[in-house]
């Protein structure tokens, strides 16, 4: 890894997740949604993610077990 590089480790709820119009996301959805977050502050990118994924639909992360880390090299 280089500085600047940020890794994104997520379980299968992100991308099990329901879009806008209750279909799968599946990953290339989710990599839709995930490379229009800025990764500037690695915190922010965890709570854009989030915020992002429960507004597509109702229960979005709610019944699955939702986990994600964010990791950069020091």
């Amino acid at each position: 890894l280089e500085p600047g590089d940020v890794v994104l480790c997520h379980t299968d709820a992100f991308t099990e997740a329901r879009g806008s119009h209750g279909e799968i996301l599946g990953p290339a959805g989710f990599e839709d949604i995930v490379s229009t977050i800025p990764a500037d502050v690695p915190a922010r990118v965890l709570t854009t993610l989030v915020e992002r994924m429960k507004s597509l639909h109702p229960g979005n992360l709610e019944t699955d077990d939702a986990t994600a880390i964010v990791m950069t090299p020091n």
